[in-house]
């Protein structure tokens, strides 16, 4: 990513990078914006998630690392405030 561009922009039709390689099953360029700090939990314009495109456009592959992201960071979560 450019230095100062955000990662989370929203194209003219509302979606962000992540939507987008979720929406088409772009499992490596949605990786790498999951590393560049993407936000999972944005909602569009159309009210959907990452995940609910990838749900909906059947990308299973993309679905999959995004539950998979999903499950590690509630992990994270729960022992943050465990410990």
């Amino acid at each position: 990513m450019r230095e100062g561009a955000s990662v989370d922009f929203e194209t003219p039709n509302g979606r962000t990078p992540l939507v987008e390689c979720a929406k088409h099953g772009s499992v490596e360029p949605l990786r790498f914006l999951m590393e560049c700090g993407a936000k999972l939990n944005l909602v569009t314009k159309q009210k959907a998630t990452a995940f609910d495109w990838a749900l909906n456009s059947g990308q299973s592959r993309a679905l999959r690392h995004l539950v998979s992201l999903m499950i590690i960071l509630e992990y994270i979560l729960y022992f943050c405030t465990v410990l």
